[in-house]
């Protein structure tokens, strides 16, 4: 629980976030239009902290979360475009696949 808390904090890096109002917010949520204006043309994310801030600020719309929260937790490492988070992804599917075929076999015999 306590490395999960960690993660989350460091994700959001409260010093970052600090100079905003805790007044609730009277703006919509970051949505795909404003989410796309963080991104480069390739997919990139250019500006990290502000998206942080962003959805910090104003949260995000549900359809959005699965996205943005694995660049708010570091999921994907710094500087990838959107073809190559895709890659990243299923390689990583493929290590857990990998791993899970080992422990079925493992617990098996």
């Amino acid at each position: 629980m306590e490395r999960t808390l960690g993660i989350v904090q460091r994700a959001l890096k409260p010093e970052e976030v600090a100079e905003y109002d805790p007044e609730p917010p009277e703006q919509a949520a970051v949505n795909d239009v404003v989410f796309r204006s963080f991104l480069d043309p390739l997919g990139t994310l250019e500006d990290p902290s502000t998206m942080r801030k962003a959805v910090f600020a104003v949260g995000v719309e549900p359809s959005l979360r699965k996205v943005v929260w694995k660049h708010l937790l570091n999921v994907y490492p710094e500087g990838l475009s959107g073809k190559e988070r895709i890659e990243y992804m299923r390689q990583r599917q493929q290590q857990y696949n990998t791993l899970k075929e080992s422990w079925v076999k493992d617990a098996v015999s």
